[in-house]
């Protein structure tokens, strides 16, 4: 393993225009890895986090100008849906049923078998009984982050990122974090679908869980961990190079853009699976156990429910892990 550092200012973009944040990167570059890692810190904002890189990452660019150039020419084939939403951002429009009805009748409508457990994933619904109206319905509108922080195509999503930071990287970037509403009817659009793509968990026929996962291209999700955390590696200090190894070899994430079929009916791609992203609580759901208002959205790459409707509420705002990030609204 080689150990070097460089600063990257301007990483951020905010709309057209690249925010001038001053973003501190070391860099700890794997021999044993196609990807490199990146510690991002900012002292004005008092954050840190991880970013994975790719080989070819416009992060790696030397000069301020000739990443302009790579992000402006990765965001050429992502054109569609904005309206009056920034470059990086989707326009969402429409009517959200009533979340708390979806949820019952989506617990209710799995037809996996007779005693499935609305704890667990589901791999087929039952499209009847989810075809209903409402009177309750709520009206949306609203832009989002086309993909996962930092928002930017073919790049990995950040990670070990907490609500607190996540929120104040939003702010930063003259936006808000997600609420939760925002973020499930980006998910599941005015049709209330369980999954972004559709009432099917998988966009592979042939796929069964657990069995024979096909993930193609769907979303990255029901990928069986690789051994054991070393929760001691990770956390005793979580920007060592010893974490970064152990984020390394956990690391099942996918570059943002590259599963085609995993976006909803607005053209936001990765809301289930990849990693798991912070909300804001919306008053009237279900309360945080630390009575916070950190909630996270979409599950991960491992299996979990990973599907538009429900949430973990069980982390307070400082928590982070190997698999917690977040996109912005506005």
């Amino acid at each position: 393993m080689c150990l070097f550092s460089l600063l990257l200012a301007s990483c951020l973009w905010a709309s057209d225009n690249i925010t001038q944040l001053d973003i501190s990167w070391k860099v700890l570059k794997q021999t044993n890895s196609p990807i490199s890692w990146a510690l991002v810190q900012n002292s004005d904002l008092s954050i840190r986090y991880w970013q994975a890189l790719t080989t070819n990452s416009l992060f790696k660019l030397k000069t301020p100008q000739l990443r302009r150039a790579a992000y402006q020419a990765a965001w050429q084939k992502f054109a569609t849906n904005r309206n009056q939403c920034p470059t990086d951002m989707v326009s969402v429009a429409g009517e959200m049923k009533d979340p708390n009805i979806t949820l019952f009748k989506q617990n209710h409508a799995c037809l996996d078998s007779p005693d499935w457990n609305a704890k667990y994933l589901c791999q087929h619904f039952d499209r009847e009984k989810l075809s209903y109206t409402t009177e309750l319905n709520l009206p949306m509108h609203f832009c989002i982050d086309r993909f996962e922080w930092p928002n930017i195509p073919g790049e990995f999503p950040a990670t070990m990122l907490s609500y607190e930071t996540s929120q104040k990287i939003c702010q930063a970037l003259g936006k808000e974090l997600c609420n939760e509403d925002q973020w499930t009817f980006a998910c599941e659009g005015a049709n209330a679908l369980p999954y972004p793509h559709g009432y099917d968990r998988y966009t592979q026929a042939n796929s069964s869980f657990p069995g024979h996962v096909v993930i193609g291209q769907g979303c990255q999700i029901d990928q069986f961990p690789r051994g054991r955390l070393n929760q001691n590696a990770l956390m005793k200090n979580p920007y060592s190079a010893r974490a970064m190894q152990e984020l390394d070899r956990l690391w099942l994430a996918l570059p943002a853009g590259q599963q085609s079929q995993c976006q909803s009916s607005f053209g936001v791609f990765d809301l289930t699976g990849n990693i798991e992203e912070w909300t804001q609580q919306v008053p009237g759901r279900p309360v945080n156990a630390h009575k916070a208002p950190s909630v996270l959205k979409g599950g991960y790459w491992t299996p979990v429910t990973s599907r538009c409707q429900g949430a973990e509420l069980h982390h307070g705002p400082k928590h982070f892990y190997y698999q917690t990030g977040f996109r912005c609204c506005l």
